[in-house]
């Protein structure tokens, strides 16, 4: 363990349980996404409406095609893969043998960094969406 918390089951492993509920929630939101009808299939479509008759047409945030819809399903997968490599670089460092209560410098770069990687792929799947 490290010098902050007791040995425990659930100090040791509060990263894995994390990661095991937003695995759960980010595989959910990525199906829920494949299951809403798309813009381009609801029957009052239509030929390609635009970009602010779609954003007034409903208060849900349709994808506008079935292809867009998986793009963003796997941008949301991909930002769970990234959250699980930050949490890794989290369980490295509770995890150390070396009883030394000095945090290194790149701890925060190894954790920030796949969450920006994930969000911005995310964002730049859904943005790209809207231009459609």
């Amino acid at each position: 363990m490290d010098a902050w918390a007791d040995k425990s089951i659930g100090s040791a492993f509060v990263l894995v349980f994390l990661y095991a509920g937003m695995t759960v929630l980010m595989a959910g939101c990525a199906e829920l996404t494949l299951r809403v009808t798309p813009h381009d299939e609801l029957p009052n479509a239509g030929p390609a409406p635009s970009a602010a008759a779609r954003a007034g047409s409903s208060l849900l945030n349709r994808p506008s095609s079935r292809a867009s819809a998986r793009r963003i399903a796997r941008a949301l997968l991909l930002l769970n893969t990234c959250i699980g490599i930050s949490f890794l670089a989290g369980c490295g460092m509770l995890w150390r043998s070396a009883p030394d209560p000095q945090v290194p410098t790149w701890l925060f770069a190894a954790m920030v960094l796949p969450l920006l990687v994930g969000v911005a792929a995310t964002v730049v799947a859904a943005v790209g969406d809207r231009k459609r």
